[in-house]
């Protein structure tokens, strides 16, 4: 941003919550089944496919398995 404020997106998915640095947020956009096309740009599971937003190819992410088989270690304190 140009007053070098950073901007994060967390996103939650069950009891994984994960933090996305972003350039810019905007309001949640709605989009039906018909508006995504299978992924052309990356291939990885947790693309579930492709849109068009504001006239930019955008990935449409599955957060579930994305966040799939990840558990961060938790740092145990003084005993």
């Amino acid at each position: 941003s140009p007053t070098g404020r950073v901007r994060t997106l967390y996103l939650q998915h069950g009891a994984s919550t994960l933090a996305v640095p972003v350039d810019a947020v905007r309001e949640p956009l709605a989009l039906s089944d018909d508006d995504i096309r299978p992924a052309r740009i990356r291939t990885d599971a947790f693309c579930m496919g492709e849109a068009d937003v504001e006239g930019h190819t955008t990935l449409v992410v599955d957060l579930g398995v994305l966040l799939e088989g990840y558990r961060p270690a938790v740092a145990s304190g003084p005993r």
